[in-house]
């Protein structure tokens, strides 16, 4: 397309001429977008689709009007250079116009047409991990924390389906909570290791503080998932193969510091991602009722022990170890916490 006004110059192409080849022009240059997002990720492909349906479209919507729009471009200058570029630029301009409100259908469509491939691991391979940018500590320690809340992800399902283990007998979904918690090694191994690779830069003070917070963090992360594969599941085994099953009062009561603890965990993933401190605050004072609650189930269970019920009798020691457990458990969400206080308290934050 810079070629074409420096032709116009020399006689060598007129405005007639030259419409046709801007648009194929404009199309030509998706090319280079759709070659470069092969082996892409399936945003990257979708990105360059779009890019090459909206010129195609785009031409497809101008043909009809090729010598209404040459006239138009005669009329905006009268030299044929520069009514070529005014033509790219019209063109452009008025896709950028016309397609602007049709944004989210055309995502959407583009979404239906190359849909994203569920993802099948084996283990988790890093997503942010870029050792390029280990040469910006800042940025480097920005995408591990997106690592670390990939990691949380993890073990946020974990927790989540732990509860269903108890509830439903269901030793499948235990295996697959454990192959879960190998993910979460993984991560904590590969994340450790970035860092590592980063502390040997110079860090400013706040970097620092940031570095230690993160690993806190992937500590605290990995604690919780080996508190559910080590204790919770192998406490749901002996509940399953001894034929077990709790009270309808005592299922209740885990339930309910289970969730409690979920919204908990929830809330401090939110506040690692937006820095919040307003949600860590939040996740300090719940720690507070969460202990209460588990003291006042742990005698609500004593209580239906001295009533004689058959099922709490049979199940003491795995329904008291479960209440000690999630306590554990919320216990290292509150740790997360702390760190980042520290941070935001840094008068250089």
């Amino acid at each position: 397309i810079g070629i074409f006004p420096a032709a116009a110059t020399q006689n060598m192409l007129d405005i007639n001429s030259a419409i046709p080849l801007i648009l194929g022009a404009n199309i030509g240059t998706c090319s280079t977008v759709l070659i470069s997002s092969i082996g892409s990720s399936v945003e990257g492909r979708r990105i360059a689709m779009s890019h090459f349906l909206i010129k195609l479209i785009g031409v497809v919507l101008f043909l009809p009007f090729l010598y209404p729009f040459e006239s138009l471009m005669i009329l905006s200058s009268p030299y044929t250079g520069r009514r070529i570029a005014n033509a790219h630029t019209f063109f452009n301009v008025a896709m950028a116009i016309f397609f602007f409100p049709f944004a989210s259908t055309l995502s959407e469509w583009i979404t239906r047409l190359l849909p994203e491939k569920p993802e099948v691991e084996t283990f988790p391979r890093t997503k942010y991990l870029d050792l390029e940018l280990l040469q910006t500590p800042s940025v480097a320690l920005g995408q591990a924390t997106k690592e670390a809340l990939r990691m949380g992800e993890f073990v946020r399902d974990m927790y989540h389906n732990t509860l269903f283990v108890f509830r439903e007998d269901n030793l499948e979904l235990a295996e697959i909570i454990e192959k879960k918690d190998d993910w979460v090694d993984t991560l904590d191994r590969e994340i450790k290791l970035y860092i590592t690779r980063l502390s040997q830069k110079h860090l400013s003070r706040e970097e620092s503080i940031r570095e230690v917070a993160l690993l806190s963090m992937i500590n605290d992360l990995e604690n919780i998932g080996d508190i559910i594969d080590k204790n919770l599941l192998e406490l749901a085994r002996k509940k399953i193969m001894k034929g077990l099953q709790f009270s309808p009062e005592g299922l209740s009561e885990i339930i309910e510091l289970h969730q409690m603890i979920a919204g908990n965990y929830d809330q401090m993933i939110h506040a690692i991602e937006h820095q919040d401190l307003d949600s860590a605050q939040k996740v300090l004072k719940e720690k507070t009722v969460i202990n209460q609650k588990e003291r006042a189930l742990y005698q609500a269970h004593i209580q239906r022990l001295h009533a004689g019920y058959k099922e709490s009798i049979e199940t003491s020691a795995i329904h008291l170890d479960v209440l000690t457990n999630l306590k554990r458990i919320n216990s290292h969400i509150t740790g997360i916490i702390y760190p980042l206080l520290e941070l935001k308290n840094h008068p250089g934050s």
